[in-house]
């Protein structure tokens, strides 16, 4: 065998390799993560909800959802509001392919609309649902 056919297999199981192992599949959190960052949103760190399910002999982890917490302030006095964003995970628990309003500093929030909003779209939501951030 040539030294030109060994060099181009080694190069063809290198870049075989890499495909199948590590540049395969994207993590679900980082994907969000950047979502979040282009739809505007700053220090974004994304983490998965997992759950355990399933029986006493068969406990599986699932992701429930993930999940977005953003210290916002909406006008000029000093107080700010945690909102928790959350994505629909794996499970199928949660329904639906956009992020949510979940919670505000603790408390969940329902009917605050389904579609990913932007941080205008958060702050104006607060002010409508009367909250001092």
């Amino acid at each position: 065998m040539n030294t030109g056919r060994v060099a181009l297999l080694t190069v063809a199981a290198v870049t075989a390799a890499l495909a199948v192992g590590g540049c395969g599949g994207r993590d679900p959190a980082q994907a969000y993560r950047d979502k979040l960052t282009k739809a505007g949103f700053t220090s974004v760190t994304v983490q998965a909800d997992e759950e355990t399910k399933g029986t006493r002999k068969k406990r599986k982890k699932q992701v429930v959802a993930y999940d977005f917490d953003w210290v916002v302030s909406t006008d000029d006095d000093p107080n700010t509001c945690t909102v928790e964003l959350e994505h629909p995970g794996d499970s199928g628990d949660l329904r639906g392919n956009h992020w949510h309003i979940d919670e505000v500093n603790g408390q969940n929030v329902s009917g605050w609309g389904a579609d990913s909003p932007n941080p205008d779209t958060v702050r104006r939501l607060l002010r409508e649902h009367n909250y001092d951030c």
